[in-house]
């Protein structure tokens, strides 16, 4: 049951409500929410229990990252040319780090990632083709790259667009979470509550290996560490994280029990 708490001053009050006091959610959302205590406990007690405040920043930022999230030898997944690649991109960088992945049996392989210091978006997306000319490309990542620069007026999309000649319907953007949900996400499929891990990446991935072991809290805030010497750290796996984001988020997965 909702309830409401008044400051000791008098001047502010809580309202306090889960989704038991929600009368327009269904069933299965009910139990998408119920079963999140076997998922994450994260999820559980920010979706489930509405204790918003219930997230501690420290340390590292991937904490359900280790050596079995890495592929190696005859374990690494191989590239399917009759899949699509999801490609997760981030901008505005130096060195631009972008990463591809593919989706097998539920399960997501960052398979490959493309790297340029001092380059941009063009050349970058060319690096991309030259690497994988036949690939089928769904584009992912920062929401910012919708916005035109003052020196012309296409976007970081635009010029994927035309550079790698991928249609409208393939891309898949939407405003970026909050950093504390997009973390906890991605923390999710690289090992949940279970201890399934639903999250892998090639060993020749070594961007994406060293963010995700290497990536901090900011003294505490909710920002990555971006300073110091490994000030390279966070891009691909801020891209990756949107990737994450638009298909793993409570909202999708909703969605994804309504139509079963």
């Amino acid at each position: 049951m909702a309830t409401f708490k008044v400051s000791p001053d008098g001047e502010t009050g809580i309202l306090h409500s889960t989704y038991k006091d929600n009368i327009f959610i269904d069933s299965d959302y009910k139990k998408l929410l119920e079963s999140l205590i076997d998922e994450d406990d994260y999820f559980y007690t920010v979706y489930t229990l509405g204790e918003w405040s219930a997230l501690k920043l420290s340390g590292r930022i991937y904490k359900k990252f280790s050596d079995y999230n890495i592929l190696s030898g005859e374990n690494k997944y191989i590239y399917n040319p009759n899949e699509a690649i999801n490609l997760c991109c981030d901008f505005n960088y130096d060195p631009m780090k972008w990463a591809l992945i593919q989706q097998k049996n539920g399960i997501d392989y960052i398979f490959d990632e493309v790297t340029g210091r001092d380059t941009d978006t063009e050349t970058q997306a060319k690096k991309v083709l030259e690497k994988y000319p036949d690939g089928m490309f769904n584009v992912y990542g920062d929401y910012s790259g919708l916005n035109r620069s003052t020196r012309g007026r296409a976007t970081d999309y635009d010029i994927i667009k035309q550079v790698m000649n991928i249609r409208d319907d393939d891309f898949y953007l939407k405003p970026n979470p909050i950093i504390t949900t997009r973390v906890n996400i991605v923390n999710w499929r690289l090992c949940n509550k279970s201890q399934l891990r639903k999250l892998f990446t090639n060993d020749n991935c070594e961007h994406t290996i060293k963010d995700f072991r290497r990536v901090t809290w900011y003294k505490n805030k909710k920002a990555e560490d971006q300073t110091g010497k490994d000030n390279e750290l966070s891009h691909i796996s801020s891209a990756i994280g949107y990737y994450i984001n638009y298909r793993y988020s409570l909202k999708e997965k909703a969605k994804a029990v309504w139509r079963n």
